[in-house]
């Protein structure tokens, strides 16, 4: 799950700040390439803990990760048919507390810092969806090792967004297949209250 969510990082890393030019729309590739040295400044940079630059890093993280994931469609196809059973209200709620989950892991990644390459392969894009294949190389054990990353992304309002990503590792990793076995297990034992109990606990423990 550790490299998952590192890739989750560079997902952020190379999307985030690519907002189209006015009047011209970008491929999803050239959106996640756009931006990919600014960021990549960002997430290495080093500021002391506590002070009025760590907050700014913080804050521009966060909305770096707003701008980048589509959170309804990642909260519903990791509820996926428990999302018919929740109301709007708890629909709501439910991706307010996710969001916030993501973000500070986010937060807690640009404080250690993530030492990665990315090689943009191919995309294929059908109407409003989009897959776009990349190799990303990121520190493992010490040791830098290729995986390969599909970030699936749909198209709103002019803007590609990532609501899913997947690697090529033994076991085969998704985000979204991740948080699906997770929340399944939780649900059957404690309904939607157990998985909101856990969520919030973890959004606490990185927040740490």
């Amino acid at each position: 799950m550790r490299t998952l969510e590192r890739c989750l990082v560079v997902a952020v890393a190379t999307t985030l700040l690519a907002v189209p030019a006015v009047g011209r729309a970008q491929t999803p590739t050239a959106q996640l390439r756009k931006t990919n040295t600014d960021v990549e400044r960002l997430l290495k940079k080093k500021v002391p803990k506590g002070g009025a630059a760590e907050k700014k890093v913080k804050a521009d993280i966060k909305k770096l990760a707003a701008g980048l994931l589509a959170y309804d469609e990642l909260s519903k196809e990791s509820l996926k048919r428990h999302w018919g059973e929740m109301t709007a209200a708890q629909r709501t709620e439910f991706v307010t507390v996710f969001q916030e989950l993501i973000e500070r892991h986010y937060v807690k990644q640009v404080r250690t810092g993530v030492d990665y390459g990315i090689s943009y392969k191919n995309e294929k894009v059908d109407g409003a969806a989009a897959d776009v294949k990349t190799v990303v190389r990121i520190q493992r054990k010490g040791r830098m090792a290729d995986t390969v990353v599909d970030y699936k992304m749909l198209r709103r309002a002019g803007k590609w967004l990532v609501w899913d990503i997947m690697t090529d590792e033994d076991p085969y990793s998704s985000l979204v297949m991740n948080y699906r076995s997770e929340f399944n297990k939780l649900w059957a034992k404690d309904g939607l209250e157990g998985v909101m109990k856990k969520i919030r606990k973890k959004a606490a423990e990185e927040a740490e």
